[in-house]
């Protein structure tokens, strides 16, 4: 045992003095910045729009993460991908008991060595700028890096939520151990050089339960891409009813990663009670033919939802999952304490929090279909704001974001002289 120990440190060694002192790529005048996620870089936009600012901002910039075949990163730009071979994470999912937490932790340490071994292959950096959620364990692994391959290097966390608290939704696992994630969370947090946080409620929760005071808020803005009347493109108008694409049937649009801290089990719940009001008699309200809800995206809770929605008798309500974007349009959302600052409550959306009020809402914006007066006033509200920050994020960014890191920068550059 002591033998095998012993050579476990001494490769440890040897590699640390090989990444540290040999193949450093020739700087070429610019700033370099690695951007990680440890998650499919394309359902990630807003740390993808990170790296691209850095691009534009001169930077060279590389970006690590899950990456699919073929992904364009940035059209006539160069952010060098560098992809993460990720472990079959659908066995995990699927596993139960005892079985579950093994193979989530060999899961773990399979995705924290591919991102060791990446990070140390990188060229010096002078900017680590990770996502989180996910902190494990992308903290640890980092820094540790950091302090073998890239000293000179400031690390920057980009929060998008808590990771402790994501884990604490998933019934599978126990409290001892989010109790120990949050504290993980919060100690390696620490050694970060600067945060940016989506919202100023998380950016106060973080300075009031983990104490981080050098917080700058970064809210999300959509992309240019996400602009009112956008016309369907054929291969979805062909997989419509006739009743959609002439007006007579209404189309809801969803988006989600399939992960168990996103509920949908609320969607469910309601589905029935929207499909008996629009069987019910009419009377004098104007209702639908149909509703067709489109559910975005990829993840491993999807083939779940779908086992579960094949067992519901729907007559009105169709639901299909494809991957798609909508904008301008009114928003219903789980109310939660930061909503607020994306969402106003009866202005360019509707929040509930349970079943019932969420079927009540889908049934109040279908009345009088299709120019209801309340589906109309929302959706006058949410054209306008989707439509305002096409051209906020760059600014936002560059006020906010820029001199952040280029302060870093500076700071260790006279650190260093």
């Amino acid at each position: 045992m002591l033998i095998v120990l012993g050579i476990v440190v001494l490769s440890i060694v040897v590699l640390c003095v090989f990444v540290r002192y040999i193949g450093l790529r020739t700087r070429n005048g610019r700033l370099r910045a690695t951007v990680v996620v440890l998650g499919d870089v394309e359902r990630s936009p807003r740390i993808r729009r990170q790296a691209v600012e850095l691009v534009d901002d001169d930077w060279e910039v590389t970006l690590v993460g899950y990456i699919e075949p073929g992904s364009k990163l940035k059209d006539g730009e160069s952010i060098d991908g560098f992809t993460l071979r990720n472990a079959p994470y659908g066995f995990v999912v699927r596993a139960r008991g005892i079985m579950y937490f093994a193979l989530a932790g060999l899961a773990a340490i399979y995705r924290a060595f591919a991102l060791l071994v990446l990070v140390l292959k990188l060229p010096v950096q002078d900017i680590f700028l990770i996502q989180n959620p996910p902190c494990i364990p992308t903290f640890l692994v980092v820094i540790i890096a950091m302090a073998i391959r890239h000293p000179r290097a400031s690390l920057v966390i980009d929060w998008h939520n808590l990771a402790y608290t994501i884990m604490s939704s998933n019934p599978r696992v126990p409290a001892a151990a989010v109790r120990l994630a949050k504290v993980y969370e919060q100690v390696f947090s620490h050694f970060a050089d600067a945060h940016f946080s989506v919202t100023n409620a998380l950016a106060s929760f973080l300075h009031r339960n983990f104490g981080i005071a050098n917080v700058a808020v970064l809210p999300d803005r959509p992309s240019p891409m996400f602009r009112p009347g956008l016309a369907l493109p054929e291969s979805l108008r062909s997989s419509l009813g006739s009743d959609i694409i002439d007006g007579r049937g209404a189309l809801a649009i969803s988006s989600t990663s399939w992960t168990p801290d996103e509920n949908f089990s609320v969607l469910l719940d309601a589905l029935p009670l929207i499909d008996r009001q629009l069987c019910a008699p009419a009377g004098k309200r104007q209702m639908p033919s149909s509703l067709t809800i489109l559910i975005t995206g990829r993840g491993p809770l999807r083939s779940q939802f779908e086992e579960k929605l094949s067992k519901l008798s729907l007559r009105k309500v169709t639901m299909k999952a494809l991957d798609m974007l909508g904008c301008g349009l009114p928003v219903l959302s789980p109310s939660y304490p930061s909503v607020s600052e994306l969402i106003e409550d009866g202005r360019n959306g509707l929040l509930f929090n349970t079943p019932v009020q969420l079927a009540h809402h889908i049934t109040v914006l279908l009345c009088d279909w299709p120019e209801g007066e309340v589906l109309n006033s929302l959706k006058k509200t949410a054209v306008g704001w989707f439509a305002e920050p096409q051209d906020k994020w760059r600014p936002t960014w560059l006020a906010t974001a820029r001199p952040v890191l280029r302060g870093l920068v500076e700071e260790k550059t006279l650190k260093g002289s």
